[in-house]
């Protein structure tokens, strides 16, 4: 399924506003998280995923060198 040009200008519009995971799914457009990441890559911009934290345990796990 394809979107329209001007919902493509719209999502690339509130990313540059946001910044952030904001922008995927939009209620107002009705439109999916990958269809907004599609759209995101095919601009060039970098995908939007998860902020990767450290676990609570991360301090008591053996580090092997």
């Amino acid at each position: 399924m394809t979107i329209g040009t001007e919902l493509e200008v719209q999502i690339l519009r509130y990313y540059t506003k946001l910044r952030s995971g904001a922008v995927a799914p939009s209620r107002a457009s009705c439109t999916s998280a990958a269809t907004v990441q599609r759209v995101l890559g095919q601009a060039g911009l970098p995908q939007i995923g998860p902020v990767l934290r450290p676990s609570k345990i991360d301090a008591y796990l053996p580090i092997h060198l």
